[in-house]
C-alpha cells in the first residue's frame, strides 16, 4: 500500500471507502501521475498551477483535457494542455489523442499541447503547429 499525503491526493487516485489506497492497475491514470510529478521535478511547474479534468467547449460536444497549466494564478491564462493515454496504445490512437489535444489547446487559447502514452510525449507549440522535443520547462510568466 502507498502512503500518500492528503494535500497530494488528485482526481487520478481512485478511492476505497476505508483505505486511501492508490489503483495501480488503471494504466491511464499511472501516466497521469507520472506526467504530473515530471512536469513539477523536472520542468519546474508550480503545482499551484497545474489543474486537472478541464471541461473544454467543442460545440455540441464537450470534453475533458486530463492536464491544463495555466500562467496565472487565477488560472484564466493556459499555458499547456496534455492528454493521457496508456503506454500500450497504437499508433493510430496515440495520434489521434494528439490532435484531441491540440484542438483542446486551440480551444482554450493554450501555447502548447502534449499528448502523453507511457514514454511516448509529443509535444506541438499551437502557433504555428512546431514539434519540440521536450516540454518546455516553466519560465516563471504570470
Amino acid at each position: 500500500m502507498y502512503t500518500i499525503p492528503l494535500q497530494l491526493i488528485q482526481p487520478w487516485l481512485i478511492f476505497d471507502k476505508q483505505t486511501y489506497e492508490l489503483d495501480v492497475f488503471d494504466a491511464a491514470a499511472r501516466v497521469r501521475a507520472k506526467f504530473y510529478f515530471d512536469l513539477i521535478d523536472v520542468c519546474h511547474y508550480p503545482p499551484s498551477r497545474i489543474v486537472f479534468d478541464v471541461l473544454v467547449a467543442g460545440g455540441s460536444n464537450a470534453h475533458v483535457a486530463d492536464i491544463v497549466c495555466y500562467k496565472d494564478m487565477a488560472h484564466n491564462k493556459p499555458f499547456l494542455v496534455a492528454k493521457c493515454r496508456e503506454d500500450w496504445v497504437h499508433d493510430t490512437a496515440f495520434s489521434d489523442t494528439c490532435e484531441r489535444a491540440l484542438c483542446d489547446a486551440r480551444s482554450l487559447g493554450a501555447q502548447y499541447a502534449a499528448c502523453v502514452a507511457g514514454s511516448r510525449v509529443r509535444v506541438v507549440k499551437v502557433s504555428d503547429g512546431s514539434a519540440l522535443t521536450k516540454v518546455p520547462e516553466w519560465n516563471g510568466a504570470g
